[in-house]
């Protein structure tokens, strides 16, 4: 956490927001770091954005950051798999130091809802068959988080557990991403302990949560 707290490493996002409780656990977990080292709480909450595509959860999103006294997040109203131009800067490739996100997996026909020019930033694309029976959204929520993230940034993603096994899209997902197949540090949780941590498991499948982190060491992904 220590690690985002400075001016260069400050700018974070969830890119599936939903209602928000990532962002806003984020930021109450770096209030106390902020008032220990007096700098303004203000400054990192203007940093902190999150991009949500269903429109009530983005309402959600805002009302809970306003709840929380952290109003002064950018919630954005909008698909993180597609260009933003509205946004401008803010949402730059390359321009985020940490991405901590849930998103969707499993959506058929997601596709359709892309433009073509923003389905040609993805390499995934090249590799698709049938646009109408693909579902395999979080592949390019991968794709999407190495393009958001500067080099040396930090990406904790929960991701279904067969990221790491199947065939196909997923293998040249793998190819993109190598440390998704061999993280930085990585947990399984199977559907028993899904109640014992902060992630949305509805589709029944085993989740994993990736951490890929230039300071931490290579570990083996391991169950929990």
């Amino acid at each position: 956490m220590q690690l985002c707290l400075t001016p260069a490493r400050m700018k974070s996002i969830d890119y599936a927001c939903g209602a928000g409780h990532f962002l806003t656990e984020y930021a109450s977990q770096i209030k106390p770091l902020l008032k220990d080292s007096g700098r303004n709480l203000s400054e990192f909450y203007q940093k902190i954005y999150g991009i949500e595509k269903e429109y009530r959860l983005s309402k959600v999103a805002k009302v809970s950051a306003f709840m929380y006294g952290q109003d002064e997040m950018n919630i954005i109203y909008a698909d993180a798999l597609a260009q933003n131009q509205e946004q401008g800067k803010a949402l730059q490739d390359g321009s985020f130091s940490l991405l901590v996100a849930n998103p969707p997996y499993s959506v058929k026909g997601f596709l359709s809802t892309i433009s073509d020019e923003d389905k040609a930033k993805f390499t995934l694309y090249e590799n698709i068959d049938n646009e109408e029976t693909f579902n395999s959204i979080e592949t390019f929520f991968i794709e999407k988080a190495k393009q958001l993230l500067h080099a040396k940034g930090i990406a904790v993603i929960v991701l279904p557990s067969s990221i790491l096994t199947n065939g196909n899209i997923y293998i040249k997902c793998r190819e993109i991403h190598p440390q998704a197949s061999y993280g930085r540090c990585g947990y399984r949780f199977n559907k028993e302990s899904a109640v014992e941590i902060p992630v949305e498991n509805l589709t029944g499948e085993q989740v994993i949560m990736l951490a890929e982190d230039p300071w931490l060491e290579l570990i083996p992904i391991c169950d929990k």
